[in-house]
Parts: C-alpha cells; sequence; structure tokens
C-alpha cells in the first residue's frame, strides 16, 4: 500500500511538472499573439497605440485596470466572444487570423492572474 502511494506521488510530479511546462508554454505563446494582435490598440507603452486601453480607461474609471493584462476578472469565454465577435471599434478576429490554439493560448496569457 504504501509502495502504491509512493508510485502514484511520484507519478503526480511528474504530470505537475508536464502541465507546468505546458502553461508555461501556452503563457509565452498567449503573449506571443497578444503581442501580435492586440497590442497595438491595447498597450500604452507605444505613442501610436493605446486606443482600445484608453477607451477602457474612460469606460471603467479606475474601477477595474484599463491594461487587459493586469485583469483578473475575465474569463477565457468572454475573452474569446470579445476576439471572435470584436466590441464597438474592436474588430472580430477569424479563425485565420487567431487559430482555435492560439486564442486558447491567448485566453490562458489573459486570466493567468485570475484568482484561482
Amino acid at each position: 500500500m504504501a509502495q502504491t502511494r509512493i508510485v502514484l506521488f511520484v507519478l503526480g510530479l511528474g504530470l505537475a511538472g508536464t502541465a507546468s511546462a505546458q502553461d508555461d508554454a501556452d503563457l509565452a505563446t498567449g503573449e506571443q499573439v497578444y503581442n501580435t494582435w492586440c497590442v497595438h490598440c491595447h498597450d500604452d507603452n507605444r505613442p501610436w497605440s493605446g486606443g482600445g486601453t484608453q477607451a477602457l480607461e474612460v469606460k471603467y474609471q479606475g474601477e477595474l485596470p484599463a491594461d487587459l493584462r493586469e485583469r483578473t476578472d475575465m474569463s477565457a469565454d468572454l475573452i474569446t466572444a470579445y476576439v471572435r465577435d470584436g466590441l464597438y471599434r474592436m474588430p472580430p478576429f477569424r479563425l485565420t487570423e487567431i487559430g482555435e490554439e492560439d486564442m486558447r493560448a491567448l485566453a490562458a496569457y489573459l486570466t493567468r492572474n485570475n484568482p484561482e
């Protein structure tokens, strides 16, 4: 019985390590997708961009972070809906632009700070 627990524990550590490595890969891919498709409107650190972030600053009046990378209240489903359908001046992004795997990675990146 003790040997079974040790084996399961060790296997669990291996699986946790694999999940963590996959999570890290998803976050890196998600950040890359963000930097390719989103940063042009959602980054105030660039003088020619930030329109989306500025609009969110006006909308939220400091109640929520305007920078999407700092949010802790968005779900993967909400992010996917906004990306696929667009919102106000934000255009929709087709599957040919942001594929399903990249969409999942982007959602993982933008929800990484959410409380569990």
